[in-house]
């Protein structure tokens, strides 16, 4: 008696668990992906699923969700051809509103990294892909496109008021930081006009002006003292300098044990030192000091990426 030949696959056919166990055929555990459609705009892409079903994501989730029925006693079943699973084909993909084609190909370009595919590049792009990976809560992609953006110096092009607007949009910390001492430290006064129309909040700008008074006035004036102790109010108090400081060339000097000095950068003018205050904060470390502290609430929101 002959035995009976071994049926052959068709590699168009998707076989059911049952059909692969009649052949003879097992799925491989890494490499055998189910594809899903999306529509974007009016495009459509067709990747392998397990891209998305990262730990905690929006789309674990989605994907977890049991699929249509297929029971053949139910009405809808013996009525009308089997449902299929959104995403499943072109007929049925996953629609994602308000994103551009642009930028999830941009994030699939991440996503994905198959050796011809052309590589994420440029601003737009990798903020397209930070977008959606702060979204869609893809933490390790979003961390890769903080990194890139930071590595490429697109945030530090951008103006300042941008800056200030992404840090805070995408709850990244230290841009935010960098932002801040920028306005601080810079030569001109902030002007309120050109970040209320750029769309900073007047909170924020009310805390940078005043952030930049008391640094200039502790930089300049006085030495500063902030009450963090118990009863403390958490506010700077200022301790004037008693002539230690030249109003010519608004600079402090240390002249050691001799008190009264000649200013170096202005002849004939004396500048009085007391001793007491002669160690002064670095003039970026007082700065990140007092943003630290005026923005601690804000800044307890943010991850440290």
């Amino acid at each position: 008696m002959s035995a009976e030949p071994t049926k052959s696959i068709d590699p168009t056919e998707t076989l059911t668990s049952a059909q692969t166990d009649a052949v003879g055929v097992r799925r491989d555990d890494e490499f055998y992906f189910d594809i899903v459609t999306f529509k974007v705009e009016n495009t459509l892409f067709r990747v392998p699923r397990n891209g998305f079903l990262y730990p905690g994501s929006t789309f674990e989730d989605l994907f977890s969700l049991p699929g249509p029925s297929t029971d053949l006693d139910s009405p809808i079943s013996a009525n009308q051809p089997t449902p299929q699973r959104e995403g499943s084909c072109d007929d049925n993909p996953i629609v994602l509103e308000q994103i551009s084609a642009s930028s999830f190909r941009s994030f699939l370009r991440v996503l994905y990294k198959f050796e011809r595919s052309t590589p994420c590049h440029g601003y737009e792009q990798w903020l397209s892909v930070l977008d959606l990976a702060t979204m869609w809560n893809f933490t390790e992609i979003r961390k890769l496109a903080i990194v890139s953006l930071d590595e490429k110096k697109y945030i530090g092009n951008r103006t300042i008021e941008e800056q200030i607007l992404l840090s805070k949009k995408y709850c990244v910390k230290h841009w935010l930081k960098r932002a801040y001492q920028s306005v601080i430290q810079n030569k001109s006064a902030v002007s309120i006009a050109e970040m209320r129309k750029a769309g900073v909040d007047l909170e924020t700008i009310s805390t940078l002006s005043n952030i930049r008074d008391i640094w200039l006035t502790g930089l300049f004036w006085c030495r500063e003292r902030i009450d963090v102790g118990p009863g403390g109010n958490g506010f700077p108090s200022v301790i004037p300098i008693s002539g230690g400081h030249c109003h010519t060339c608004a600079k402090y000097h240390n002249p050691g044990a001799d008190l009264a000095v000649l200013c170096i950068g202005c002849p004939n003018a004396i500048a009085m030192l007391d001793a007491r205050f002669v160690t002064l904060p670095i003039k970026g470390e007082r700065v990140t000091q007092l943003i630290d502290l005026h923005f601690q609430h804000e800044f307890s929101g943010m991850d440290d990426e």
